[in-house]
């Protein structure tokens, strides 16, 4: 198996550092508009920062898990991530293949 070095997708290597940082700073989800504000604001400059399928994934996985933490934590949910993830975005999907 290959092996790849950050030094061969610098732009990947780098926004794993970033998203990293922003997860930490948002990891507890809070009963706030200034809090999701700052976690909209934040995924935002992340996007225009890394204009990569990938990072845009990343972003949004981070924001969705956020989400899904905070409405688990007030009994609004008893879905495991996965399943809830699946059940937001069902219906949901673009016009591929599968």
């Amino acid at each position: 198996m290959a092996s790849v070095k950050k030094a061969d997708i610098p732009e990947i290597a780098n926004f794993m550092t970033d998203i990293w940082a922003f997860m930490k700073a948002f990891w507890i989800p809070e009963d706030d508009d200034g809090y999701w504000d700052d976690v909209i604001d934040g995924a935002g400059e992340l996007g225009k920062r890394y204009q990569h399928d990938f990072c845009e994934a990343g972003i949004c996985f981070v924001v969705d898990y956020l989400e899904w933490r905070y409405e688990k934590d007030r009994g609004r949910t008893g879905r495991r991530f996965s399943e809830w993830l699946y059940a937001r975005y069902k219906g949901h999907a673009g016009s591929g293949s599968r």
